[in-house]
C-alpha cells in the first residue's frame, strides 16, 4: 500500500497542477473578455454620443428650416397682398384715366384747347 500512496500524492499533485494552470488561464480569459466587453462598451458610449449629437444638430437644423418656413409664408403672404393692392389701384387708376379720356372727347372746345361750354 505505501508503493500506491505516492502513485496517488503524484497523481493528485498533478491534478492540482492541471486544476491550477486551468483555472489560471480561465482567469486570464476572463480579464480579456472583460477587457473586451469594457472597449466595447466605450464604443458604443462615444457612438451613442454621436447620435445623440446628430439628433440635436437635427433638431436645431428642423428649427431653423420651420423659422425660414414661417418667414417665407409671411414674405408670400405679405408680397400677395401688396399685389392685390397694386391690381386694385391699378384698376383704379385705369377707370380714372378712361374718365378722363372720355370727358376729353366728348367735351365741346373753342379752339384754345379748353373745353368751354
Amino acid at each position: 500500500m505505501t508503493q500506491n500512496q505516492p502513485n496517488r500524492l503524484d497523481n493528485l499533485e498533478a491534478a492540482l497542477g492541471r486544476f491550477a494552470e486551468l483555472t489560471i488561464q480561465n482567469v486570464r480569459r476572463h480579464d480579456e473578455a472583460l477587457s473586451r466587453l469594457e472597449a466595447n462598451a466605450a464604443k458604443h458610449d462615444e457612438a451613442l454620443f454621436r447620435i445623440e449629437g446628430a439628433i440635436a444638430d437635427l433638431t436645431t437644423q428642423q428649427q431653423q428650416t420651420t423659422r425660414s418656413m414661417d418667414a417665407l409664408s409671411t414674405t408670400v403672404t405679405e408680397t400677395l397682398l401688396l399685389v392685390a393692392e397694386q391690381a386694385r389701384l391699378h384698376a383704379q387708376h385705369r377707370a380714372e384715366i378712361e374718365e378722363i379720356w372720355r370727358y376729353l372727347r366728348y367735351e365741346p372746345r373753342n379752339g384754345n384747347g379748353r373745353g368751354e361750354g
